[in-house]
C-alpha cells in the first residue's frame, strides 16, 4: 500500500470513528453559531487545519444544526466537539506514524501497528460516548428524538454497507 492511499485510509478511519454521530446529519454548515457563556476557543487559520479536522468540523457543524443546539447546551456541545477533534487529531498522527513506517515493517510489526490503532479507536469511542452522553442528557426530548433518528439511520446505513450476504 503506498503512502498516499494510506493517508486516505486515515481520513476514512476518522470518518468511521465519527460516522455514527455525524453522517446522518446531512444539512449544510452555517456560519452562525449560538453565543456561548464561556470564552470561545481560538481556531487555527484554515491553512493550518488538517483535512481530517476540516472534515470533522463540517460534520460537527451539520450535527449541531440538525440538533438545533441552544446557548444553554453550548458548553456540553463544545465538550463533545472537542473530544471528537482531539480523537481525530490523535488518530491522524497515529496513522501518519504507521504510514511512515509501513514500508519497513515486517508482518508482525504491521499487525501490532494496526492493533494499536484499533485500541486507540476503542479508547476514543469510550471518551466520545461519555461526552455525547453528557450532551444527550442536556437535550430536550425533541432533540433527543432527532439524535436517536440520526443514529438509527446511520447504523442502518453502516450495517447495509458492511453486511455479508
Amino acid at each position: 500500500m503506498n503512502k498516499r492511499n494510506f493517508g486516505f485510509s486515515a481520513l476514512t478511519a476518522a470518518g468511521l470513528l465519527a460516522s455514527p454521530l455525524l453522517m446522518g446529519a446531512a444539512q449544510a454548515q452555517t456560519s452562525t453559531t449560538a453565543p456561548t457563556t464561556t470564552a470561545p476557543m481560538a481556531k487555527p487559520s484554515a491553512a493550518k487545519v488538517s483535512p481530517m479536522i476540516m472534515h470533522v468540523n463540517e460534520h460537527l457543524a451539520s450535527l449541531k444544526k440538525s440538533l438545533a443546539i441552544t446557548p444553554a447546551e453550548e458548553n456540553n456541545w463544545e465538550g463533545f466537539a472537542q473530544v471528537m477533534r482531539d480523537n481525530a487529531t490523535g488518530l491522524a498522527a497515529q496513522y501518519k506514524t504507521r504510514a511512515d513506517a509501513v514500508d519497513t515493517m515486517n508482518a508482525v510489526q504491521n499487525m501490532e501497528s494496526y492493533t494499536a490503532i484499533a485500541s486507540t479507536q476503542a479508547d476514543d469511542m469510550t471518551r466520545l460516548s461519555a461526552a455525547f452522553q453528557t450532551l444527550y442528557t442536556s437535550l430536550t426530548p425533541a432533540q433527543q428524538q432527532k439524535a436517536d433518528q440520526i443514529f438509527r439511520t446511520e447504523a442502518k446505513s453502516m450495517h447495509a454497507k458492511h453486511a455479508h450476504g
